[in-house]
C-alpha cells in the first residue's frame, strides 16, 4: 500500500533515472567480473583435483568459489531489482515530463491563438493598404486620361497645338501590378489542418499502436522517445489461437520444404550415379 509519506514524494527526475542506469551498468560489470573469477576458480580446483593436491588449498579454492558465487547471485539480484525501478521511474518521471509540457502546451496555445488575432487584424490593415495601393494606381491612371483628354479638347476648341505624350500602359497589363495581384490572388487562406496519427503492426499484424511519428522533433516526442511507446495490447484469446494456428502452419511447411528437398538432392545424386 502506498503511504502519505510516498504520495507527497516528489516524482523521480531522468536524471535520477540515468543515476540508476549507470549504477545497474556498474552492477552488471561487478558481476561479470565475479563470473570470471568464478571461472578461474573452477579451473583452479579442476587442476588441484588433478594433480591430487592438498586438501587445505581444495577447501580454500572451493570456499572462495562459493563466496564468489553468492557476491555474484547478489549482484545479479540488485541488478534485477535496479532494472525494475529503472522501468517505474522511467514512467513517472516520463509522466512527469509529459505533466509539465502540457502545460506548457496550454500557454504557448493560448500566445499562438492571441498572435493569430493579432496576425488577423494585420491581414486586415494589408488588405486595406492593398486596396487602397491599387486604388491610388488606378486613380492616377484616370487623371492621365483625363489630362490627355483636356488637352485634346482644347485643342478641338481653340485649335492650339497638341501636346505630345509619352505612351502609358494601363494598370491592368503594368509587370509589377499584374505581379501584385497574382501574388495577392494566389495567397489564400486554410480551411483545415488535420494532424494524421502515425500507428504501427505488431509482427502478427492483429494489433495496432501508435507510434506518435506525426510530432516528431517535438519536445513532446522526445519525452515519449525515453519512455518508450505503449506496451502492445494483449492477445485475445482468439488471436492467441490465430497465432499458434499460424506457427503451426508455418512449422508444416517447413518440413514439407525440408522433405521436398530431401528428395530433389536425392534424385539429383541419383542421376549423376546412373
Amino acid at each position: 500500500m502506498t503511504t502519505a509519506t510516498e504520495k507527497n514524494q516528489p516524482p523521480p527526475t531522468l536524471e535520477q533515472v540515468e543515476k540508476l542506469k549507470t549504477r545497474c551498468t556498474a552492477l552488471k560489470l561487478q558481476a561479470s567480473g565475479f563470473a570470471a573469477r568464478e571461472e578461474h576458480l573452477t579451473k583452479q580446483i579442476a587442476n588441484v583435483h588433478a594433480e591430487s593436491g592438498d586438501k587445505g588449498e581444495l577447501d580454500t579454492l572451493t570456499q572462495q568459489r562459493r563466496e564468489v558465487r553468492e557476491a555474484r547471485a547478489d549482484a545479479l539480484e540488485a541488478v534485477t531489482a535496479l532494472q525494475s525501478r529503472i522501468v517505474s521511474d522511467l514512467e513517472l518521471a516520463c509522466t512527469a515530463e509529459a505533466v509539465r509540457r502540457t502545460k506548457g502546451i496550454k500557454r504557448a496555445f493560448g500566445s499562438l491563438r492571441q498572435e493569430m488575432q493579432d496576425d488577423e487584424v494585420q491581414v486586415q490593415e494589408a488588405a486595406a493598404a492593398y486596396r487602397d495601393a491599387v486604388n491610388r494606381v488606378n486613380d492616377r491612371y484616370r487623371s492621365l486620361a483625363k489630362l490627355k483628354a483636356e488637352a485634346a479638347a482644347l485643342t478641338d476648341r481653340f485649335g492650339v497645338a497638341a501636346p505630345t505624350f509619352p505612351p502609358i500602359v494601363i494598370p491592368a497589363m503594368r509587370e509589377g501590378c499584374r505581379e501584385a495581384a497574382m501574388t495577392a490572388q494566389s495567397t489564400t487562406f486554410i480551411d483545415h489542418a488535420h494532424v494524421s496519427q502515425s500507428t504501427e503492426q505488431c509482427e502478427h499484424h492483429l494489433r495496432s499502436r501508435r507510434t506518435y511519428r506525426e510530432i516528431a522533433t517535438t519536445p513532446g516526442a522526445a519525452i515519449i522517445e525515453v519512455a518508450g511507446p505503449k506496451p502492445w495490447p494483449k492477445l485475445s484469446e482468439r488471436q492467441e489461437e490465430m497465432v499458434e494456428s499460424r506457427e503451426r502452419e508455418r512449422q508444416a511447411e517447413a518440413v514439407t520444404a525440408a522433405r521436398f528437398a530431401g528428395e530433389a538432392a536425392r534424385s539429383t545424386t541419383r542421376a549423376r550415379m546412373g
